[in-house]
């Protein structure tokens, strides 16, 4: 196990870096799951209707 260790140890191995159209894609995504769950009020809150203020800016984040 150790001899597998040392003879990886140097390689890196990267991921694909994803495209600018990926990247868009995810981003809207995210928006439109904030929108969806977004009250009439325009705030978000936990489960039970609690903490507006503190939901609302964990949203904004």
């Amino acid at each position: 196990m150790g001899l597998v260790v040392a003879c990886f140890a140097g390689s890196e191995v990267q991921a694909a870096r994803p495209t600018q159209a990926e990247i868009d894609a995810v981003v809207e995504r995210g928006l439109n799951w904030l929108a969806a769950r977004q009250s009439g009020r325009g705030n978000w809150t936990e489960q039970n209707g609690q903490y507006p203020t503190a939901m609302t800016a964990l949203a904004g984040m």
